[in-house]
């Protein structure tokens, strides 16, 4: 497999100076099988990326098939789907599978941001390609050419959001890229859906009490994420969903904060790049 970065930003896009080494695009992840098979998990700005850099592929001629994970319908999850080129593309098919918790659909969700005072394209109908809305719950697993996608439902600062395990031959990602744990307890459904991934793909955000302090820089500390992969017992873990505010220097000072004295590796998340299990 193959998991490459394409956003790691929480909250809103950060280009600048001081985020040319992570990057400033909002979330974003794919997922290569060795057949050449593609997931992708989540819509932020960082899929506009991707979508311009597989053009000259099946995806430019209308003969892509694509599925697309939104772990939930927070704007830097979704906001780049409007912009996704292939979506325009007669003949490519994009399948959509979202959160279970919302009272929307997915399809309901992302009509909503396409909305004539917002955007300029107006509609989904507007858009070329064949969307597919899939029905998915907790637990399901799908068959994805040869990678099995595994969902689970985790929590989160508003309710719950989707996790996504996918596994090829004997190596397992597992991605948890938007997540948030009450009173700073992983739950044990949680510590399950990560145990013994080869790679764990974690929000850096940790519980801090009060609402005026949720989306705080100090909340960005990642000690859940670690706590999580050292509960789940994974061999590596990278962080990601970095606060908007955060520079390169401070991201790499908060991952030398975390010590060298765990079990595995960990890393961050870094626009562009991709890592190979």
């Amino acid at each position: 497999m193959q998991i490459t970065f394409w956003g790691v930003r929480a909250l809103v896009p950060s280009p600048g100076q001081e985020t040319t080494v992570t990057g400033g695009n909002t979330l974003c992840i794919t997922v290569r099988g060795v057949a050449g098979e593609t997931l992708v998990v989540d819509a932020g700005t960082g899929i506009t990326t991707w979508g311009r850099s597989i053009l000259s592929g099946d995806y430019g001629r209308g003969q892509g098939e694509l599925d697309l994970f939104i772990t939930h319908p927070h704007y830097d999850h979704i906001q780049g789907f409007p912009f996704f080129v292939p979506a325009f593309i007669p003949g490519n098919t994009i399948r959509l599978y979202g959160s279970t918790y919302c009272k929307r659909t997915m399809e309901q969700v992302l009509e909503s941001q396409m909305n004539p005072i917002f955007s300029p394209i107006q509609s989904l109908k507007n858009l070329n390609s064949n969307l597919l809305f899939p029905d998915v719950k907790p637990g399901d697993t799908l068959s994805i050419g040869g990678l099995a996608v595994q969902l689970e439902t985790l929590p989160h600062v508003t309710e719950q959001a989707m996790g996504v395990r996918v596994r090829e031959g004997g190596k397992t990602v597992v991605m948890a890229p938007d997540v948030n744990y009450p009173e700073g307890v992983v739950p044990p459904e949680a510590l399950a859906f990560f145990r013994d991934a080869d790679l764990l793909v974690h929000d850096i955000r940790s519980f801090v009490p009060g609402l005026e302090r949720l989306h705080s820089r100090e909340a960005f500390n990642a000690r859940d994420a670690v706590a999580a992969a050292a509960a789940a017992h994974v061999k590596k873990l990278v962080l990601t969903h970095f606060h908007f505010d955060s520079t390169d220097r401070e991201l790499e000072q908060l991952r030398e904060s975390l010590g060298y004295d765990h079990p595995f590796e960990i890393e961050l998340a870094r626009e562009g790049s991709t890592l190979w299990l």
